[in-house]
């Protein structure tokens, strides 16, 4: 069997057509795409884009979290979703092994930035209490990067989730987020003043994020 490795990622419709027809037409009995240079190789891209909102294509990205795990969850699906090819069996144990973090046990803001290097994430803490903005949250998802949400009840218990899409339908702004603890997809209402979400009979708001530079 002979086999021809092409580049067919850049180019137009009709070139890849042309380009396949003739390496089949010279003998080559199998085609090899190599995509090893690009960006996001394997991003799973849209469910849906339109000027009324977007939301990522997370199907098969979803890292269901284990006790404590959640903010090694977020990182897990974050990173599948980025690079499926490379990541796609990537979970919260491995994430948690990977920072020196017992898995299922909570972790740091930290300790999440050091995972995201690990696994290719170019992720940047917003600071401390500093609520991301609407246009912000637009800006990130538009760029296929998933924004990771760290909220807090009123005792200061924290939970992490995953924004992956955002509405505006009537001047509404709503943000659309994975929350590995219920393993669900939830829309709510975006407040600059803190989105607020209700998970496991508590309030949380969402105070903290890690987000794409």
């Amino acid at each position: 069997m002979q086999y021809i490795i092409i580049r067919l990622l850049k180019m137009s419709f009709k070139d890849k057509l042309k380009t396949v027809v003739d390496t089949y037409s010279n003998g080559d009995e199998e085609v090899i795409i190599d995509n090893s240079e690009d960006d996001l190789i394997g991003a799973k891209g849209f469910e849906y884009k339109d000027g009324f909102g977007a939301k990522l294509d997370i199907n098969g990205c979803w890292v269901k979290q284990y006790k404590d795990s959640c903010w090694a969850s977020s990182i897990a699906t974050c990173a599948r979703y980025r690079n499926f090819k490379k990541y796609k069996y990537l979970n919260g144990e491995d994430v948690s092994n990977k920072v020196g973090v017992e898995y299922g046990k909570s972790s740091s803001i930290t300790k999440m930035l050091e995972a995201c290097e690990e696994y290719d994430l170019d992720y940047k803490y917003l600071g401390d209490d500093k609520i991301m903005s609407f246009d912000k949250i637009t800006k990130n998802i538009l760029k296929e990067a998933p924004v990771m949400m760290i909220s807090y009840n009123n005792t200061g218990g924290a939970h992490a989730t995953t924004c992956v899409g955002y509405t505006n339908h009537g001047g509404i702004k709503q943000i659309i987020f994975f929350n590995s603890g219920s393993y669900s997809i939830t829309t709510v209402e975006y407040k600059s003043s803190g989105t607020k979400y209700s998970y496991s009979n508590q309030i949380l708001t969402w105070k903290r994020s890690l987000y794409i530079k």
